[in-house]
């Protein structure tokens, strides 16, 4: 358990949170706890993420309540944005990049109706010099949760009718939002190609993951990176979240009685083509025996939303950014 001082928790910041999760403006803290989730990084600027949980008096008794408090610490950013490319590391403050997710959870571009794609609520929210502290609702499924083919696809689905609904998002209007996030993921895959050309593809430890060697076939994608990234980037553009890991999306039922794929971790929010958050959500966690099953299927379900949204684009198109 974390104390009120180890977190730097200011409650009348946690009471608004809780009045907001309960919908009871009226509500009142009781007691509560804090959890250390262990999920701070170095790079990134999350310093931590905490599970609060507690009670709160109501006019209808004591309610429990549980949230997430998501801790982002200034950082120099100054070689990620160089990463990204001189219309990032010209123009925005490196001191000031941490604040990205603050700032998509606070944009209108997220409160336009999506379908089943939704964001994580952001009940509350603190800025002080260094620290940014995020009050979330606590997203989760149950401990061992694991998807079948089906609800990937539904999550695909729903990944369409959020892109297709956001395919003419005005980006002179945000500049903050990234545009070149696959650009700096294969140039960081890239500076590991070294190490990769020594590993043993017939490891069990390897082979589980990847049941073919791969070497040759790692470096003729790797030869071929700059022409895609130039493929990508005529094709239609759209909002992303484009960090669709299967570990950032929760399903849920919402208040519809509707099913929902809820996605936390909304820093890297920008733009890019259609398809790439498609591709983020089954990397490594679609089994590689039915991975051509998943794309067949997901592309489908995926292609049905951009073009009930008015999006047109070519299933070529799709899979060229998955």
């Amino acid at each position: 358990m974390q104390t009120q001082r180890a977190t730097g928790i200011d409650e009348p910041v946690l009471e608004t949170a809780v009045r907001a999760a309960l919908g009871d403006p009226d509500a009142r803290l009781l007691e509560w706890e804090a959890h250390d989730l262990g999920k701070s990084g170095t790079t990134l600027p999350t310093d931590g993420v905490y599970r609060v949980t507690g009670s709160a008096a109501t006019e209808a008794g004591p309610r429990s309540w549980s949230l997430v408090l998501k801790v982002l610490g200034r950082r120099d950013h100054t070689e990620l944005l160089r990463l990204l490319g001189p219309e990032y590391s010209d123009s925005l403050d490196p001191l000031e990049f941490w604040n990205h997710e603050h700032q998509a959870l606070q944009s209108e571009l997220l409160r336009v109706p999506t379908g089943g794609f939704v964001p994580v609520r952001c009940h509350a929210a603190k800025r002080n010099t260094d620290t940014i502290q995020l009050w979330l609702e606590d997203a989760r499924e149950p401990d061992g949760a694991d998807w079948a083919l089906p609800r990937h696809v539904l999550a695909a689905r729903h990944l369409g009718q959020f892109n297709g609904a956001h395919r003419n998002a005005d980006t002179a209007s945000h500049p903050w939002l990234l545009t070149n996030m696959l650009r700096l993921i294969l140039v960081a895959f890239s500076r590991g190609r070294s190490r990769m050309e020594q590993v043993d593809w017939r490891q069990p430890s390897v082979s589980r993951v990847f049941p073919a060697p791969l070497g040759e076939r790692i470096a003729r994608i790797l030869d071929r990176v700059e022409s895609w990234l130039v493929r990508l980037a005529q094709q239609p553009q759209s909002l992303a979240h484009q960090d669709t890991d299967r570990r950032n999306l929760f399903s849920r039922v919402g208040a519809a009685n509707e099913d929902e794929t809820v996605a936390i971790d909304w820093g890297f929010m920008g733009f890019a083509a259609i398809g790439e958050d498609l591709g983020n959500l089954f990397f490594l966690f679609v089994d590689s025996g039915r991975a051509v099953q998943y794309l067949e299927e997901a592309v489908a379900a995926y292609l049905d939303c951009l073009r009930d949204a008015g999006c047109v684009a070519a299933p070529g198109d799709v899979r060229l950014g998955a």
